[in-house]
């Protein structure tokens, strides 16, 4: 087996699948039973075949329905002692491959599926990145296969004028028809009258298709143009919030500082005017020693200045406290001031966050429908679990969208079963199609008797056989499956020849990812 492949090599196989287009593809089926691959053409034609030897015992080759995702011409595993693995197709990240290799005639590999040199080389030669591969125990074969409810393309413009106006005596006679004997419009597109519902959707054509699609890429480009000149003008407004918040703070700093100094002023003040009560005091000592009137006469006048500085000095602490007090107020009113531009500046922050998202939304989908336009001309492969009750579609290796479905007797198994878009009928309102059952080991709701876990009697209701089935026949699992006109016109938007439809008890493998096609595995 191979090594996981590294996240470069997953980036080129993606390439390579955007530039491969299949239009009458080849399936590859091999058979592990019979130790031996066939490949089949559009027509399901064998048009080479070759013996193979796959994985031995406890390394046994996953069964399942796969695609080439990556190809290499010499590739070395980082496994297995660096083992040159020529002409290497890979089917699977996990390290699952077709290359040249020995065939002893029996299951020998480590999963992969070896293949003779020169059938190797060829097959490498006629394959394309996405090419589908069955891998199963049994040799199951393409059989051409019809149904009315296989999936369709939108018609071309010129179809349905072919369609709808040979001539004016034919319209007029259709016209006459449709509205005297119930003949419905959708007729008139070569639609059953079982699907006449999706008529408005029929309605829609290729060119019409497209020139939506061009429309949302324009539609797209102007809101990404938009949201990046909303971003620029929001990230000059953010950087004038902060600036102004910034401003706003440095206020508030220099309203503190200058509280400080009022506060240090006031202290000194008051030193001052303790100094001068205590001069006051010891004067009054003095002048209780002092016999004489001269000296009392000093003192008092000393007292007298003292008193005055004292008055003075107490007047001058009153006015710092009022000056502290209106300083206060102005120090709470620039605290608001910051704290409303600090509100401004996270606001203008979040209005730029949000800007950025949006134009990362607007890019995202942008290149979502310009990728979806490049995919526009490559097959799609849909999906249908009865394990989920959805159906999947991929183009391209890349998600498209999903959607649930309704499945009648959902008990019962469908089985897996590959119908392949082989080529287009009808003017190309049509396409020709082949299936391909594959036999599951393994299903997600394997029919079988259910036992009561009290008693361990048969249930009542176990399925019986026979009718698991019939109702495992791919026209009968078509019948049971409905898919929503919507979901309809969306995958008559994409599907052309080289398309396929995948049905199967299960769920994707989790080898279902980037740069991969659906990977179901039955085994």
């Amino acid at each position: 087996m191979l090594a996981r492949s590294e996240r470069q090599q997953r980036k080129g196989a993606a390439e390579a699948a955007e530039k491969s287009e299949s239009p009458h593809p080849l399936i590859i089926v091999v058979s592990t039973g019979r130790q031996h691959l066939k490949v089949y053409n559009a027509r399901g034609r064998v048009v080479a075949e070759a013996p193979v030897s796959s994985g031995q015992a406890g390394r046994e080759t996953p069964h399942g329905v796969f695609s080439i995702l990556a190809k290499e011409q010499m590739h070395h595993s980082n496994l297995y002692d660096d083992a040159p693995m020529p002409w290497m197709e890979r089917i699977t990240w996990s390290g699952v491959a077709l290359h040249a290799g020995n065939l002893p005639g029996y299951p020998a590999s480590h999963g992969c599926i070896r293949l003779p040199h020169n059938f190797s080389r060829s097959l490498y030669g006629l394959t394309r990145i996405g090419t589908r591969v069955i891998v199963s125990r049994a040799d199951p074969a393409p059989q051409s296969f019809a149904h009315p409810l296989l999936f369709a393309p939108l018609p071309t413009q010129a179809a349905i004028a072919v369609r709808t106006a040979p001539s004016a005596a034919t319209t007029a006679s259709a016209d006459h028809g449709a509205s005297s004997h119930g003949v419905e419009p959708a007729a008139l597109l070569g639609i059953s009258p079982a699907h006449a519902s999706e008529v408005p959707h029929a309605m829609r054509t290729r060119e019409q298709a497209a020139a939506e699609r061009t429309a949302r890429i324009a539609s797209a480009k102007a809101r990404l143009d938009a949201a990046q000149v909303s971003r620029s003008n929001l990230e000059m407004a953010a950087r004038a919030q902060a600036e102004a918040s910034r401003k706003a703070q440095d206020a508030v700093h220099d309203e503190h500082a200058e509280n400080g100094r009022m506060q240090d002023a006031r202290r000194k003040l008051l030193s001052e005017l303790a100094g001068v009560k205590d001069d006051i005091t010891e004067l009054a000592k003095v002048a209780r020693r002092v016999g004489d009137d001269a000296a009392l006469e000093v003192a008092a006048d000393r007292e007298q200045q003292l008193e005055d500085q004292l008055d003075r000095l107490t007047a001058q602490v009153h006015g710092a406290d009022a000056m502290i007090e209106t300083q206060a107020e102005l120090i709470a009113a620039a605290a608001a001031n910051a704290d409303a531009a600090n509100a401004r500046r996270l606001a203008a922050v979040a209005d730029l966050k949000q800007a950025g998202d949006d134009v990362e939304a607007a890019r995202t989908a942008l290149s979502k429908g310009q990728r979806e336009d490049a995919n526009s001309q490559r097959p799609i492969t849909v999906f249908v679990s009865r394990k989920t009750g959805k159906l999947y579609v991929r183009q391209g290796f890349d998600e498209l969208f999903e959607a649930p479905v309704a499945i009648a007797e959902s008990e019962l198994p469908f089985g897996t079963h590959v119908f392949t878009a082989s080529g287009e009928a009808d003017d190309g309102m049509a396409l020709t199609w082949t299936v391909t059952t594959v036999l599951s080991g393994q299903a997600a709701d394997p029919p079988r008797s259910k036992k009561s876990r009290r008693k361990g009697k048969e249930d009542t209701d176990a399925v019986d056989p026979d009718a698991a089935a019939q109702a495992s026949r791919p026209a009968r699992v078509l019948e049971r499956i409905t898919v929503s006109p919507d979901v309809r016109a969306r995958i008559a938007e994409f599907i052309k020849p080289g398309s396929s439809l995948i049905v199967s008890d299960n769920a994707a493998s989790h080898e279902t990812g980037r740069g991969t096609d659906f990977v179901i595995l039955t085994r």
